[in-house]
């Protein structure tokens, strides 16, 4: 379970500031800085950035 705390705290962290209004390329680099700060493997890297693309798809869309 460890292994996916880092990658709780990372999402947590960008949903709560993606929800404050940011631009597309804000929310990019944030991801990237998020994941840096995180350490998170390349594994968990891709699945943080999948799962924001998709909630961002998601609210763009209309879908909650």
């Amino acid at each position: 379970m460890e292994e996916y705390s880092a990658i709780y705290w990372a999402a947590a962290c960008l949903v709560f500031w993606a929800g404050c209004g940011v631009s597309d390329v804000q929310l990019s680099d944030a991801v990237n800085l998020t994941c840096d700060v995180a350490r998170l493997t390349v594994t968990q890297e891709a699945v943080l950035k999948e799962t924001m693309s998709r909630l961002m798809k998601g609210e763009n869309d209309g879908a909650h």
